[in-house]
């Protein structure tokens, strides 16, 4: 089917316009193949900022509890 769209297109269209149509549907194909995998990179970048953010909590909560178990050994002496 791709092939007799190109086929019509080849009639109406100077040889000239075709080969500059057909050389830009081929990068806009590339770009768009690449806009996807941009898109997955993102989501998986969005998965892994939550996962650092949630160890970051849990380092920040447990650096807290030294602190407090610290100070409370400190003004028992």
């Amino acid at each position: 089917m791709h092939y007799q769209r190109d086929l019509e297109l080849e009639d109406l269209i100077p040889s000239k316009y075709y080969d500059k149509i057909y050389e830009l549907a081929s990068e806009i194909e590339v770009c768009q193949a690449k806009s996807s995998s941009l898109e997955v990179s993102l989501q998986m970048a969005g998965e892994k900022e939550k996962e650092l953010t949630k160890l970051l909590n849990l380092v920040t909560d447990e650096k807290k509890r030294l602190e407090e178990a610290s100070s409370g050994s400190m003004r028992r002496r």
